[in-house]
């Protein structure tokens, strides 16, 4: 049996750091393959929020919500009908 986490809770600057595809993305990329990645509803607004600053046109935006659905989101708790199993 596998020591190792099987959900990891993915970070902000981490989830735009792959989604940009920067140096340092495959060294993340690697340590979440194989695990269910989570992130916080706030990493979801916040990565939103930024787009919508930099006023990002539609393509680019569907790319980032493409990026997004690749992750489990942990909403509030009034927005689940449980607990994260």
């Amino acid at each position: 049996m596998s020591t190792e986490a099987t959900i990891v809770v993915v970070d902000t600057s981490v989830v735009s750091i792959i989604f940009r595809q920067d140096a340092k993305a495959t060294r993340y990329q690697d340590s979440i393959e194989g695990r269910s990645a989570v992130i916080s509803f706030q990493t979801v607004e916040e990565q939103m929020f930024g787009a919508y600053l930099n006023n990002w046109g539609d393509r680019r935006i569907n790319e980032l919500e493409r990026h997004l659905a690749q992750y489990n989101v942990i909403w509030p708790k009034s927005r689940t009908s449980g607990s994260l199993r």
